[in-house]
C-alpha cells in the first residue's frame, strides 16, 4: 500500500532560512527510490537561469523558490515562495509524480508559507517571464 512520503528534516531546516534569513532561494528535493521521503537535492541562491540549469532532463525535481520580481513599472519588488513540481515528459510514473508532489507542499506549510505550486513537464513552462506572469497582478 503506498504512504505519502515525508520530507527529510534537512529539507524542513533550508526552508525555514528561506525566509526571514535569506540563507537560501531555493531547495531542490527528489524523493528517494522507494518514494517513502522527499530528500535534499541540493539548495543555494541562483539566478532564475541557475537554478533551471539544475533541473535535470530526465528526472523529477521538487523545488521550493522563492521568486522576486517586480509586479509593474515603478512598484515595489517582491517575492513568493512557490513550490515547483518539475516532472519532463516521458518520465515513467508522471501521473503518480505529479500527483505526489502535493504532499511537499502540504508538509512543509507550517513551516514555509508556499503560496502556490507550478507542476511542469516542459522548460518552457518553468520561464522566468511565464511564472511572473502568473503572480503580476
Amino acid at each position: 500500500m503506498f504512504s505519502e512520503p515525508v520530507v527529510e528534516e534537512s529539507v524542513i531546516e533550508l526552508c525555514c532560512g528561506m525566509r526571514p534569513f535569506n540563507k537560501v532561494n531555493a531547495v531542490v528535493c527528489r524523493l528517494n527510490s522507494d518514494f517513502s521521503m522527499f530528500v535534499l537535492d541540493s539548495a543555494g541562491t541562483w539566478t532564475h537561469d541557475e537554478l533551471l540549469a539544475r533541473l535535470p532532463n530526465d528526472e523529477p525535481r521538487y523545488v521550493i523558490y522563492e521568486l522576486a520580481f517586480t509586479p509593474a513599472a515603478g512598484k515595489k519588488e517582491r517575492s513568493l515562495v512557490i513550490q515547483i513540481s518539475w516532472v519532463p515528459r516521458g518520465v515513467e510514473l508522471m501521473p503518480m509524480l505529479l500527483s505526489i508532489s502535493g504532499t511537499l507542499r502540504s508538509r512543509l506549510s507550517s513551516y514555509v508559507g508556499v503560496s502556490d505550486e507550478v507542476k511542469a513537464i516542459e522548460r518552457n513552462q518553468l520561464q522566468y517571464d511565464a511564472l511572473v506572469a502568473r503572480y503580476r497582478n
